[in-house]
């Protein structure tokens, strides 16, 4: 990440609990259709629609539109900046973080 703002956007929106919940939904998957969002997540689908706005406009999805139907594909190089940076902070020899392919369903 090469912009403090943009690290900082990208953490608070990570701190929400239904965008995290996005993010790890992407587990394996390389895209998600918007009506697998809505029936995985326990919110109304205008509040899908909110969140994974949000999460576009930090950079973190992209969306892609094919007449009606809605995708979005996480933006799996961002989120291996930002462990980079974090490792970073840790003591002792610099710590290259892996790639992130896969997240944690919790």
């Amino acid at each position: 990440m090469s912009e403090t703002a943009d690290r900082d956007e990208v953490l608070r929106v990570l701190g929400d609990p239904v965008r995290w919940r996005i993010v790890t939904l992407f587990g394996d998957e390389d895209e998600l259709a918007c009506g697998v969002l809505q029936r995985a997540l326990p919110v109304s689908k205008p509040t899908v629609s909110y969140h994974t706005s949000v999460m576009a406009r930090a950079g973190l999805i992209d969306v892609h539109r094919r007449g009606r139907h809605v995708t979005y594909t996480l933006r799996r190089e961002l989120l291996g900046d930002l462990l980079r940076d974090l490792a970073g902070l840790l003591p002792g020899e610099p710590v290259r973080a892996p790639v992130v392919r896969a997240l944690p369903t919790w």
